[in-house]
């Protein structure tokens, strides 16, 4: 492993390497269920399309005993290191999406997804939509629900979605 994916060291005033922490990276966090996250961190400066980012699943708890604590920790392509991208794909333009359940998203052209595709919806300043990732059923050309109920809840005029590829990477 080259040392241009490793995180940045920092130095103290007499010079010594301090220890490094994951509070020193970026972080980046999706939800997919309620029972996945994802996860990435990368060394600061690090932009979403290139390298350098460890990408990680962890699985939550749905019984009884273990709702929503951590049962499992995987980790893309099987290593812990700083290799892996997060694939910050060509945003496909929402114009709505509607208030039911599952909510339904309205893409302004094409969005090309296909059923059971990872897809990240942003820009929408909606807390429970925004920089959030969704297992999506396709309805049509330009219609895909996300598999949340969004009864009752505001409604977004616009947004963003992206297939970005890293909550599809290989975990192990």
């Amino acid at each position: 492993m080259s040392s241009t994916n490793r995180p940045t060291q920092l130095l103290d005033n007499n010079g010594a390497i301090i220890p490094h922490q994951n509070d020193d990276d970026q972080y980046v966090g999706y939800y997919t269920s309620a029972t996945v996250r994802y996860h990435g961190y990368a060394r600061p400066g690090i932009t979403k399309d290139q390298a350098n980012w460890k990408l990680f699943r962890e699985t939550l708890g749905s019984s009884t005993f273990d709702s929503g604590s951590t049962i499992a920790v995987e980790f893309a392509n099987a290593t812990k290191d700083y290799a892996n991208i997060i694939d910050d794909s060509v945003a496909v333009s929402i114009s709505s999406i509607d208030d039911a359940s599952p909510a339904e998203v309205t893409t302004s052209a094409a969005h090309g997804y296909t059923t059971g595709k990872v897809v990240g919806i942003t820009d929408t300043d909606v807390s429970d939509l925004d920089d959030h990732y969704f297992t999506i059923i396709v309805v049509n050309t330009t219609k895909f629900t996300i598999g949340t109920d969004r009864t009752g809840l505001a409604t977004p005029a616009t947004g963003n979605s992206y297939a970005r590829s890293f909550a599809n990477a290989s975990y192990s």
